[in-house]
């Protein structure tokens, strides 16, 4: 229930608590799913949510990028 009041993520946001990451494509009382990079749904028991930080990338207001320019 408390998932429920404090909305620390929405349908469609990209979250990670502990080991697991994915966007968010289904919000559930008891679970919510996710889809992991591979596109996989992921199955979370919304308890873990309580035990872990949650990172909504999301609502992060810039973002980093990570690329290798090739210099001669």
């Amino acid at each position: 229930l408390s998932m429920q009041f404090s909305k620390p993520f929405s349908l469609g946001d990209t979250i990670k608590a502990g080991s697991i990451e994915g966007q968010v494509v289904e919000m559930g009382i008891t679970t919510t799913c996710l889809l992991n990079a591979e596109k996989f749904p992921v199955i979370v028991p919304n308890s873990l949510f309580s035990s872990q930080v949650i990172v909504n990338k999301s609502r992060a207001q810039w973002r980093a990028i990570v690329t290798k320019i090739p210099l001669q």
